[in-house]
């Protein structure tokens, strides 16, 4: 139980307290001494020789939520102050500036009353003042509502008794518990998370290591026989681009190989020549084109130009009509025109409407009428192998994007026809290759996926897929090889990493599982905090089983249902072997 405040009137001037925050507030609870007994506060007066009820805790969850809260026991019709800590599950921090509703529900379901709490001076604790007139067993409503969240907790059992009888101990598996007050917790935005049972299947375990891909791997070789000469060879782990310089050989060739590679260069040149000028011819066409193109949008454009001039004529016309109808009506009816000459002018403005109207139409249809695009002209790509000169100079280039895995010579080196100089591969996919045992295989097959981890990333886990197993089992190991694929986008796998790999099985069967970071491993032993109540927790010592990525199965110690600590387990450690550093601490709302 946590705070064990000696009288509800205690109880009472909290509430009173914390709703005029001007005035100098107490703690809501006692402090904590070091071993977590609660110690008396100036401020209370007699109250602590009275030997009145202790409030009542309860620790409730929704999937949202921890609502950790005391009140005093329920009496007909007097008030009972509700002390709410509200933790967000996700992120183990504390609910801020919530609209916190109490809705008060009679032994038959029906709402009885809302009470709205208030928000205390520490960010996460709100308080209420419930009142309820009859005795009997009513049910709470906890409605939570701000920017990040909304929630309801419908709780029942709150007894409303003249006598009421003193709260039941809370059940625990051990008769020590470690306290943790609620803004500690939130402190370290403690994270629990629930024991569960689970339908997994067992894992096979293997260690490996991380290799090119066999399509992303090329040995760079020399086509002739020579030397080593001129610029830098890249070094192991350089990254190169496709078609990159990365050696130049000097060939010492014989008069027939020298013959057969001039005859090779006179082929390439030839090769070139005759490309360039049919990309000449068709450049040639394509100005052709694009000279006509221009001609028809100048063209185009001065069609615009004209109808846009004869438009603006057209509607200067129709104004000087719509004038000149408009005299001749204003003179016809002081009979100072004849109905001929009115006629006349209707005819001239209808011609001149008609006019307009026309040349407006062929504006608009112009106007859709787009230029004609021109064609850009063709671009001639050199080849990849260059001649440094003309006699025996040969630039070897990169076959693709990658890393120099190997590097086989030196600069100055003699080098043979087909003789290695460095290697290349690709890592933007690479493969992982693990040895799977003769008993395991049945569960091995093709598409299966693997999860593993490097010891560069330990807290992060690797997804691979099976594309090969091997077809022989090596007599010594009683093993074969397998092979995953793995996309390696982010770049953080490098050739040759040692990997943790973990395959999975077929067989199934259920497991008590937790998040691997609620295990601590202290003195040879497995250990976990399980929550007790909302600010105690008791160390359970754990014995651990097959693990299974961010999970690990547990096969003794815990129950499904119970709640450990994931995110603060490591400080509770520290709060349970030194109490007296960590826990000496009051709440204040």
């Amino acid at each position: 139980m946590k705070h064990f405040m000696k009288s509800s009137a205690a109880m009472i001037i909290l509430g009173a307290l914390l709703l005029f925050p001007g005035c100098e507030q107490t703690p809501h609870g006692h402090p904590h001494g070091p071993n977590g007994e609660h110690t008396e506060e100036a401020g209370h007066g007699d109250h602590g020789e009275q030997s009145e009820a202790e409030p009542i805790a309860r620790t409730e969850f929704s999937e949202k939520l921890l609502n950790f809260f005391e009140f005093a026991p329920l009496k007909p019709q007097e008030p009972s102050s509700f002390l709410i800590h509200l933790t967000e599950l996700k992120t183990g921090e504390p609910v801020s500036q919530a609209d916190v509703k109490l809705i008060i529900k009679g032994p038959n379901g029906k709402e009885l009353d809302t009470v709205q709490a208030k928000v205390g001076r520490v960010t996460g604790i709100y308080v209420a003042e419930v009142k309820i007139p009859l005795e009997g067993t009513y049910g709470i409503d906890f409605q939570v509502k701000n920017e990040k969240l909304q929630d309801t907790l419908s709780l029942k059992g709150f007894q409303v008794a003249a006598n009421p009888a003193d709260p039941p101990a809370e059940e625990s598996g051990s008769t020590e518990t470690v306290p943790f007050l609620m803004e500690q917790q939130w402190m370290i935005d403690m994270r629990l998370a629930q024991v569960e049972t689970k339908e997994l299947a067992t894992p096979i375990h293997s260690n490996g290591r991380i290799i090119p891909a066999a399509n992303n791997h090329a040995q760079v070789s020399s086509p002739v026989r020579g030397r080593l000469n001129g610029g830098n060879l890249p070094i192991v782990g350089r990254r190169v681009q496709a078609d990159e310089p990365i050696a130049s050989i000097l060939e010492t060739p014989t008069a027939g190989e020298m013959a057969q590679v001039q005859a090779a260069l006179a082929q390439v040149e030839a090769a070139r020549v005759q490309t360039s000028a049919q990309l000449q011819s068709e450049n040639a066409a394509i100005r052709n084109q694009n000279a006509q193109a221009r001609i028809e949008n100048a063209r185009l454009k001065a069609e615009k130009t004209s109808l846009a001039e004869q438009l603006d004529l057209s509607q200067s016309r129709l104004n000087q009509a719509k004038k000149e109808m408009k005299r001749a009506q204003g003179v016809y009816e002081v009979e100072g025109i004849s109905a001929r000459e009115l006629q006349a002018a209707e005819l001239q403005l209808k011609k001149a409407q008609a006019e307009f109207e026309q040349t407006r139409a062929k504006k608009d249809a112009l106007e859709k009428v787009d230029p004609i695009p021109l064609n850009p002209q063709l671009d001639v790509t050199p080849p990849h192998i260059d001649s440094i000169n003309t006699r025996s100079a040969l630039i070897l280039r990169a076959p693709f994007s990658g890393v120099v895995t190997e590097v086989h010579k030196s600069l100055g080196e003699q080098v043979d026809s087909g003789e290695p100089i460095l290697e290349i591969a690709n890592t933007r996919d690479v493969w992982l290759t693990c040895p799977v045992y003769e008993k395991d295989l049945g569960a091995v097959h093709e598409g299966v996926q693997a999860q593993f981890s490097v010891l560069s990333y330990p807290d992060r886990e690797f997804t691979a897929s099976l594309i090969h197993l091997g077809e022989v089992i090596d007599e010594e190991t009683r093993a074969t090889d397998a092979i995953f694929q793995i996309s390696n986008q982010e770049q953080l796998l490098r050739l040759g990493m040692q990997a943790k790999v973990r395959i999975a099985g077929q067989t199934k069967s259920k497991t008590v599982v937790i998040p691997k970071e609620a295990v601590l491993d202290r003195e040879g032993k497995k250990i976990v905090y399980v929550l007790v109540t909302g600010e105690e927790f008791e160390r359970r010592d754990v014995e651990v089983s097959e693990d299974f990525g961010p999970m690990v199965g547990v096969v003794k110690g815990l129950s499904p249902g119970e709640r450990v600590v994931t995110q603060g387990a490591y400080q509770l450690f520290l709060q349970e072997t030194n109490p007296a550093d960590s826990v000496v601490h009051s709440h204040e709302t």
